[in-house]
């Protein structure tokens, strides 16, 4: 299943840790922080490092359990809900 609007999908989802993020018009300095269910960020990524989108990001290491993929350039912000699972 995919999750987001029609600019900002994530897949798949739930997922058992390499998921897909695609955006519609992100700018080279957007930030992308995965949240636990805490609120703490256990994952960053700068898309000017990671290219083009989309992009493939490795949460593989993180434990089950709901995060959130969190997406900011200073001018828009997004956060889509994420299940990660066995």
């Amino acid at each position: 299943m995919m999750l987001g609007s029609p600019d900002h999908l994530l897949w798949p989802n739930p997922s058992s840790g390499i998921v897909q993020l695609a955006t519609g018009s992100w700018g080279a300095n957007a930030r992308i922080e995965v949240r636990d269910a805490l609120g703490q960020v256990v994952r960053t990524y700068q898309a000017s490092v990671l290219g083009s989108g989309p992009w493939t990001l490795d949460l593989s290491g993180l434990a089950r359990g709901l995060y959130h993929v969190n997406m900011a350039d200073g001018e828009q912000q997004v956060s889509i809900a994420l299940a990660l699972v066995e």
